[in-house]
């Protein structure tokens, strides 16, 4: 009987796990099938997960969202993780699994005798109906996809759509890379893209040391998002399936330098951002020359003043401090540096004739260490100030360090210590800017900045060079999305 119990017990737990397997591979998960192929972006997003971390109800928050007060339920499985996604084609998608395709129906139809939707038709077993003239929403037995349009396209879009509705798992963007990358997070919220999605960076690929020729599609970018005390936390990684790039992409900031608070008290309570970085001025120099951009446009600096001497010198903190933006996108900022030196100052009497002579561009002096330049339609302040190179947009002299609670930064000191790169966004400045707010009408401000939830964001890499992210809350953001 003992050795019964005992060779019955792993075969009972291999059959279960077998079935559970069966069920989660062929029912549980069967609506993920209809997921695009040429995926940029997919988030997953784990209901339960997020209900227990945040204190909310799913239905309450989609219920409140599309404005059908009058309906209990909407038709979705809140079991099954729902995804979000952005194709290469920037076309945005949600797909939810349903529970109750007749409450999904239902739900749909109040949302019609308010206008907000088209009359939900049937074809092919597919129910559609175009949301607010801007989403084609499509569902059958096992999920609602929904996908943005454009007016005049929405019949391209349906067929679209109705191809999804019919491939194969094989097909679809459940057979991905960046799929797998999300399915297996253990957080409320995964986000997988390619780095594709910041190709907008590749002309300064140089600065990352990585090859000129590295393919982005090679590299993708996790994030698992947390919920805790009014922050939202992204812990983030950067990885390839290529290992040769995984290994270098593990060397770009493992440079063995962590920050040292040296101007965390130099960031007045009304700063829009401030970054730093701790960098050898000698390694920063020779990465620069590797961009062809930034060389020649250190040749015509070097001609004026000894930028590569004044670059040399870094060694330590670098902190960049934005105050504000004018209407015409003029920026009022200060970078500030740790030098060993300021052997660079013994050339300004050359910088001065040397630039007069050469006409590229005006420089004067303010004091000893300090000089006002005009090149084109730009200018600025350079020089050295209590023993740092800075850089700024107006007088050195004017930008005055700040201690105690006055220092924007005063909280987040813990953090900054010891990390390799910190960025901080104060979105209550940002937001008050005219043409911070123009740009963003341009691309659609996003209703959590609008309604005044976020209140600061935080950028930094950890010791083990993972990428964490801060999302700091209003202590009232649940009433003021409307939960």
């Amino acid at each position: 009987m003992k050795k019964f119990v005992i060779w019955f017990i792993p075969i009972l737990l291999i059959a279960g796990a077998f079935c559970a397997y069966i069920s989660y591979t062929f029912f549980s998960s069967d609506y993920v099938k209809f997921l695009p192929k040429n995926l940029k972006v997919i988030t997953a997003v784990d209901l339960k997960k997020l209900t227990v971390a945040s204190d909310f109800a799913p239905e309450a928050l989609l219920i409140n969202g599309l404005a059908i007060y009058e309906v209990d339920k909407v038709g979705i499985e809140w079991a099954q993780p729902i995804y979000g996604f952005l194709t290469n084609e920037n076309e945005l998608g949600l797909l939810l699994p349903v529970d109750d395709k007749d409450d999904v129906t239902n739900a749909l139809q109040k949302l019609v005798e308010k206008g907000h939707c088209k009359e939900v038709t049937e074809r092919d077993e597919v129910h559609w109906t175009v949301y607010k003239g801007r989403w084609i929403v499509a569902y059958n037995d096992d999920a609602v996809l929904a996908m943005e349009t454009e007016s005049g396209l929405e019949d391209n879009k349906k067929r679209q759509i109705q191809k999804l509705f019919a491939q194969s798992f094989e097909e679809s963007g459940a057979n991905t890379v960046l799929f797998e990358k999300a399915e297996v997070a253990t957080s409320p919220v995964c986000i997988s893209a390619n780095a594709e999605l910041i190709s907008f960076l590749k002309p300064y690929m140089a600065l990352t040391q990585l090859p000129g020729h590295t393919n982005l599609r090679d590299i993708y970018l996790t994030a698992n998002l947390f919920y805790e005390d009014n922050k939202v936390i992204a812990k983030c990684e950067v990885s390839s399936p290529n290992e040769q790039l995984n290994e270098k992409l593990g060397k770009v900031f493992k440079n063995g330098r962590t920050l040292k608070e040296t101007y965390v008290d130099c960031v007045p309570n009304d700063a829009m951002v401030w970054s730093c970085v701790n960098i050898d001025g000698d390694e920063l120099l020779k990465v620069l020359r590797k961009d062809p951009v930034i060389r020649t446009a250190l040749l015509g600096i070097n001609m004026c003043v000894d930028a590569d001497m004044m670059i040399k010198s870094i060694d330590g903190d670098v902190a960049y401090t934005l105050k504000d933006i004018d209407e015409e996108g003029n920026k009022d900022y200060i970078v500030r540096s740790q030098i060993e030196n300021d052997d660079f100052l013994s050339e300004a009497s050359y910088w001065l004739e040397s630039a007069n002579m050469l006409g590229i561009m005006s420089l004067n002096r303010i004091d000893e260490k300090q000089f006002y330049w005009t090149m084109d339609d730009h200018k600025g302040c350079f020089g050295v100030c209590d023993s740092s190179l800075c850089l700024a947009s107006n007088n050195i002299n004017d930008y005055q360090c700040v201690t105690g609670e006055a220092s924007a930064l005063a909280k987040w000191k813990k953090e900054i210590n010891g990390k390799g790169f910190f960025l901080w966004m104060n979105w209550e400045q940002l937001l008050a800017n005219q043409y911070v707010l123009n740009e963003w009408q341009m691309h659609n401000v996003p209703m959590l900045l609008k309604k005044g939830v976020m209140r600061e964001t935080v950028v930094y890499f950890t010791a083990d060079c993972h990428l964490d992210i801060v999302f700091k809350l209003d202590d009232d953001w649940r009433t003021k999305i409307g939960l």
